[in-house]
């Protein structure tokens, strides 16, 4: 299953084409800042520009990208 996450990169709200049962956003030192349950939204605003990286957990399966918050 794709799935699409926009804007990339964000200022403040990532969007997903499909609902998650959960998103796991960790900084660059793979520390785990961020932990969102049941959502089509992620809030990136409280957090500083950089790289992150999310872990996508779906009834299908899960995925990992990366994100660039500016």
């Amino acid at each position: 299953t794709k799935l699409r996450l926009y804007p990339n990169p964000t200022t403040d709200m990532l969007h997903l084409d499909s609902a998650v049962d959960e998103a796991q956003v960790y900084d660059v030192t793979g520390r785990l800042v961020a932990p969102v349950k049941n959502t089509r939204h992620i809030d990136l605003r409280a957090m500083p520009a950089g790289a992150y990286t999310l872990r996508l957990i779906m009834p299908s399966g899960s995925a990992t990208c990366r994100v660039i918050k500016r």
